[in-house]
């Protein structure tokens, strides 16, 4: 009886449990469908919402009126209002070559390149022979990376409007966005060629054309010409922009007709452009002008403390960047221990046939593979020389990241589990700072800066930099450099010994057989100075031909350089009343043979803006002693650092007038 009873228990509460269930299952349906609904209707309200925000404001039964209209709105940068109203007017008239047009470009500025390219192809078919179509497709083209079609479809603009401005503006965007410089170049003549009396066609110009040092002349008289255009009423960012780079092309071709005058003037435009550009953007001053810079008490006398300007002018920079790299999202979180390795990346544009590729190809094979393991990070493609074969050989790896956006080369770094990632570039060409910028305070890798720029990056993303106690006294590098300096003994230059060991001093016959080669009188004391003419300023130069004409049997050798630069350097040489043959140019040669024909130089003349570094590796390497003129910068002290390093100090001098003195000096008691 009671086993039946707790049956028939047990069945009534299975019932009850599910009549329970069902109860709640259908609550929990019907809440499902209530939020459901409610979504839906949010949504449709979010909908409508949108759809009133954007709704054209226009009420006509009149397309050009409406099309006016979304003309006005895309200028004031209210896309999707003005794409309404294009829809407006294509339900008006649909056979609107404009409103077709305007449509892609509409699509264009929201994101939808493919439905951009159909609008601009409709307007072409409708009307064929306005530039403007054409130039629209070639806009949608361009932005789909479709450079060949869009190329066609300037061209065809070219042809229907062949002195249409807009569309030589547009193909050098092109052209810069496919890596043709002289293509642009071509362009921009042709915008200036149009615009002959207008300031910027020419500034343009010029600056594409700096670009390449085939056109550094041109590029000189072109900001000349930009320059006497300018008006009066010209902003301190236009007036130093075009000065900076005046000066620039006319150092980089020894063009020293001004170079007193700019450098009076140049403290109070950097001045005001410093005050000017203040917190809103990067100073129109390229950092390597900055290296260039000295004041004119300086030119006469060295060493009289730094250049307070050009540091406010890089804090300036680093500030701009650190605030605009704030956009890169990818950390570079600490690092796992591993298998206890030190983990080294080394992040440069310089992996290849470069004076920091030249010094640096040897240190991935010279690392304690059982203490440390080596990283390369390329910002460059290989340019298939051996330096790049060697790293690539004696790293353990070694990426081209060249191509990379900046968070899939950190995300790389972190995926690397790098420890210390060393920045070799700086502010120098091809440098990516972004990699280094905007960490956290407990991110891990440690950040240096080593060899690449020979200053801080007055930025908070390295923490050290790798220095001596010459190029940075230790007062002056808590003061100046944002960066905690890294005193390394002797000199922080980079010097492969194991390249300098393959270079045997040649024989007397030898030394004879060069002297020949390279038309050098074999019985001439031979004064050298191999440094890149941009380096040179008149009164080093001066003190130069000063002491040929102390030392009658002596010849001045140069490297040669393309361009304007020799011809002025002659120049200058006939109005020091120097016989021209007395002073020479060296062609280029690969650097093993250019370090063994230095051997038969007697004595290198360092310059004094901007001294040697590898240059004065290779003539140490050759056995050459360097006379060196340090001043305030640490440009000018890193001969210094290796001079003195290696138990030359005699050699470093304090004025132009000692400098001349002890070359004199040395070569008449050789």
């Amino acid at each position: 009886m009671l086993p039946g009873l707790l049956n028939r228990v047990c069945v009534l509460l299975l019932i009850v449990l599910i009549f329970s269930c069902d109860g709640v299952s259908a609550e929990r349906s019907q809440r499902r469908r209530a939020k459901k609904e409610g979504e839906e209707q949010s949504q449709s309200q979010a909908k409508q919402a949108k759809a009133d925000r954007f709704e054209c404001p226009v009420f006509s039964r009149d397309a050009d009126e409406i099309l006016e209209k979304a003309q006005q709105l895309l200028e004031n940068n209210e896309v999707q209002v003005a794409l309404s109203c294009v829809e407006d007017a294509l339900i008006i008239d649909d056979n609107s070559a404009e409103a077709h047009g305007l449509h892609g470009e509409l699509l264009m500025h929201s994101g939808n390149a493919y439905d951009a390219i159909k609008s601009c192809r409709r307007a072409v078919d409708i009307n064929s022979a306005i530039h403007g179509n054409h130039l629209r497709l070639a806009a949608a083209y361009r932005v789909s990376k479709l450079y060949e079609e869009a190329q066609d479809s300037v061209d065809v603009a070219r042809l229907l409007a062949p002195e249409e401005v807009e569309i030589e503006v547009f193909q050098v965007k092109l052209a810069m966005e496919v890596g043709d410089l002289e293509g642009a170049i071509v362009a921009a003549r042709r915008v200036r060629d149009l615009k002959k009396e207008e300031f910027f066609a020419h500034f343009s110009l010029a600056k594409l054309l700096q670009k390449s040092p085939h056109h550094m002349v041109e590029s000189l008289y072109t900001y000349k010409a930009a320059f006497h255009l300018m008006s009066p009423d010209a902003s301190p960012s236009e007036r130093a922009s075009v000065f900076f780079a005046t000066f620039y092309s006319e150092q980089y071709l020894c063009e020293w007709s001004e170079y007193y005058e700019h450098l009076v003037v140049l403290p109070e435009i950097l001045e005001a452009e410093l005050e000017a550009s203040r917190g809103r953007e990067p100073p129109n001053i390229r950092p390597v002008q900055m290296l260039l810079h000295v004041g004119k008490d300086q030119i006469k006398e060295a060493g009289e403390g730094f250049s307070f300007m050009d540091l406010r002018a890089a804090r300036q920079y680093a500030n701009y960047a650190a605030k605009n790299n704030n956009t890169y999202t990818e950390p570079l979180q600490t690092p796992s221990e591993g298998d206890g390795r030190l983990r080294v990346g080394f992040v440069s544009a310089d992996m290849g046939n470069h004076p920091v590729g030249t010094q640096f190809q040897s240190i991935f094979g010279m690392m304690d593979k059982s203490e440390f393991v080596s990283v390369a990070y390329a910002l460059r493609e290989s340019d298939g020389s051996k330096e790049r074969q060697k790293m690539e050989a004696e790293s353990d790896k070694l990426l081209t990241v060249a191509s990379k956006r900046i968070d899939d080369i950190r995300k790389q770094i972190k995926r690397d589990n790098i420890h210390v990632l060393l920045d070799m570039n700086g502010l120098t060409s091809g440098s990516k700072q972004p990699v280094f910028g905007m960490r956290q305070d407990d991110e891990v890798p440690l950040q240096a800066g080593l060899i690449g720029w020979p200053g801080s990056m007055h930025t908070s993303a390295l923490d050290t930099t790798f220095v001596d106690r010459v190029v940075v006294p230790p007062d002056q590098g808590e003061v100046y450099f944002s960066e905690s300096p890294m005193y390394m003994p002797d000199t922080y230059q980079v010097n492969d010994y194991k390249q300098s060991g393959h270079f045997d001093l040649p024989s007397e016959q030898e030394l004879a057989a060069i002297r020949e080669e390279e038309g050098i009188p074999q019985d001439a004391f031979v004064f050298a100075d191999f440094n890149g003419h941009f380096k040179l300023e008149p009164m080093i130069f001066a003190t130069w031909m000063n002491i040929l004409q102390r030392v009658p049997n002596s010849v001045l050798w140069l490297m040669a350089h393309e361009g304007l630069s020799m011809d002025n350097l002659a120049k200058e040489v006939l109005a020091a009343g120097v016989a021209p043959e007395r002073v020479i140019f060296a062609p280029y040669k690969p650097n093993e043979e250019h370090v063994k024909r230095s051997t038969i130089v007697d004595l290198a003349l360092d310059t004094s803006i901007y001294g040697g570094h590898t240059t004065t590796s290779h003539l140490l390497w050759a056995g050459v002693p360097v006379l060196t003129l340090p001043a305030e910068k640490m440009v000018t002290r890193v001969s210094t650092a290796m001079v003195d390093s290696v138990g030359l100090s005699e050699l470093v001098v304090k004025t132009f007038r000692e400098y001349e003195d002890r070359a004199v000096a040395l070569a008449t008691s050789a």
